[in-house]
């Protein structure tokens, strides 16, 4: 009966000491990937996302040729560039928009060289505005025009443009951070000693 008791004891104090073994040895549960996993979370991480909606980004510089005084510097009399940049990253296309420059008209004249639209407004709120733009899916698009500066006799005049897509309706797509450069004062006389060399 002893060696039953011992026997029994040596059977019990074994499976406990097999079950934790088991619990303190056993392998951590791992789960099956691949190499292209890897590359593929890599590449997620680090692409960039584009954006989802319509934008307009604009700039205004000097014109070629346009810098009256040769100073390389924005000044009144100088023609400028206005360039407008639309990126739709979308499916959608957008006909019959409005660009709206928000640009007062009274602070420029002598409006030429219009790229990439057929239409350039001016008499609307004293503003210029590009009506009837096409924009079709995926579709980056560039519009342009130069303008001579009005004169400013008296003070530098700050020159803008704010610009925003709307739809037919007028209702707004997008609108854009302004844009502004400073137009440095120059007499009437100093611009007609300068135009008649």
């Amino acid at each position: 009966m002893i060696i039953t008791m011992k026997k029994r004891l040596l059977l019990f104090s074994s499976v406990v000491f097999l079950i934790l073994g088991f619990l303190f040895f056993a392998p951590a549960k791992t789960h099956a990937f691949s190499f292209g996993d890897i590359v593929d979370g890599v590449k997620n991480f680090f692409a960039a996302k584009p954006p989802k909606e319509l934008t307009i980004d604009s700039k205004i510089e000097l014109a070629p040729e346009g810098d009256m005084n040769n100073d390389k510097q924005i000044d009144s009399g100088d023609f400028v560039t206005f360039t407008y940049t639309i990126t739709n990253p979308t499916n959608n296309s957008y006909h019959l928009v409005t660009v709206k420059t928000n640009i007062k008209r009274d602070d420029l004249n002598l409006i030429r060289n219009i790229q990439g639209t057929v239409n350039l407004d001016y008499m609307h709120n004293n503003t210029i505005t590009l009506p009837y733009v096409y924009i079709e899916p995926h579709q980056v698009r560039t519009i342009s025009f130069e303008a001579r500066i009005n004169f400013n006799k008296d003070t530098d005049k700050l020159l803008s443009t704010e610009p925003e897509i709307v739809d037919d309706k007028d209702s707004s797509l997008f609108k854009a951070a302004k844009e502004e450069v400073t137009s440095k004062k120059m007499k009437i006389e100093k611009y007609d000693q300068l135009t008649n060399k």
